[in-house]
């Protein structure tokens, strides 16, 4: 995709996939930081409460990357937090006004650390996500850096097919809107236009995503990374030859 000899900066807003593209680039020598909202490490004061206290935090953090060079701002992000989600709760703002919010405060403090780490190198890779990335990219097409936009989903296809199915199924309808608004989808087809490659996870998001116009040369799909625990490579699962009422059928449900 890129290079063999740059080297990668990894911005990730949360801790989306337990850090795969960081800690796959950090096992190849590759990555030179991560920039990211929250990091508790080992040392940090949380880590020395009961396990149950702020659990969530806690799992800011990867032991495969405790050797690499990782700037994040902890207490202005929980300062962020904790104003804009008082707005929130007393109807200040929307679920997706503060998704956009959010989403542009954490491209300017990333770029305030690009800024301070005064990286000399022409030899940059820069990875981040979709729809927090407009001004980290634009930031690193100024210094000649290449672009990796790492695509979370199929994008507008795929909020217009639920709007769509909300409009013949009314009982779908949520509480609160689902649909961001315009600036957000112009903001995001800024950054698949500016963006040198774009890793999708899947075939269907590729061509989501190339029914808007992206064009597909620049779109990689690279499906989602799972690493199973040992308990998980030693069981062996066995099945009924019907299931009954003493031995239902279970499924398992992972989305939003």
């Amino acid at each position: 995709m890129t290079d063999n000899d740059a080297t990668w900066i990894c911005c990730q807003l949360g801790a989306r996939e337990h850090y795969a593209i960081p800690r796959a680039l950090s096992s190849q020598g590759k990555l030179k930081l991560l920039i990211t909202d929250l990091w508790i490490d080992h040392n940090h004061p949380l880590n020395f409460l009961p396990p149950s206290y702020f659990s969530s935090l806690r799992e800011r953090y990867h032991a495969d990357l405790s050797s690499v060079q990782v700037k994040a701002f902890n207490q202005a992000q929980i300062a962020w937090e904790i104003f804009h989600r008082y707005d929130q709760k007393y109807g200040k703002t929307t679920e997706w006004e503060l998704i956009t919010a959010r989403n542009l405060w954490w491209q300017n403090q990333v770029i305030k650390i690009l800024k301070s780490s005064q990286i000399q190198e022409q030899n940059i890779t820069l990875f981040a996500y979709s729809y927090s990335a407009l001004k980290i990219l634009e930031y690193a097409k100024e210094r000649g850096w290449k672009t990796i936009l790492g695509q979370i989903d199929p994008g507008i296809v795929e909020a217009q097919i639920i709007d769509q199915e909300i409009a013949k199924n009314h009982q779908l309808s949520p509480s609160t809107s689902t649909t961001p608004n315009d600036q957000y989808w112009s903001d995001w087809q800024q950054e698949c236009a500016i963006a040198d490659r774009i890793i999708v996870n899947s075939n269907w998001s590729k061509k989501a995503l190339q029914e808007v116009g992206v064009d597909h040369d620049k779109i990689t799909t690279i499906p989602l990374a799972y690493q199973s625990s040992n308990i998980a490579r030693e069981f062996t699962r066995t099945y009924p030859n019907n299931f009954s009422l003493q031995r239902p059928l279970k499924i398992l449900f992972l989305g939003q």
